[in-house]
């Protein structure tokens, strides 16, 4: 997928905030498609990039359930944050 198809196949979903949850994007069922899991997977790597940065996405890759240490914050909070670095 290319990035703009990417963003493009997204929009609707963020206008609407219809964005799945971190929970609901580890899904490893046809409902990870519907969802648009591909898309924005992508969408919270680019994220936590931009946000905090390459060694940050690193840590989260060897410990993705440890929230607070690596972002000084809650689950519930970082998803309100992806959020809305999408909606700008």
């Amino acid at each position: 997928m290319t990035e703009d198809l990417i963003k493009g196949s997204t929009e609707d979903a963020i206008r609407n905030l219809e964005i799945a949850s971190f929970d609901e994007l580890n899904n490893d069922t046809r409902d990870f498609e519907t969802m648009k899991g591909f898309q924005f997977s992508y969408r919270f790597v680019e994220f936590v990039i931009e946000q905090y940065g390459i060694d940050t996405l690193n840590e989260v890759i060897r410990n993705p359930h440890d929230f607070n240490r690596h972002f000084q914050c809650s689950e519930l909070e970082l998803h309100q944050r992806m959020v809305d670095y999408l909606k700008r």
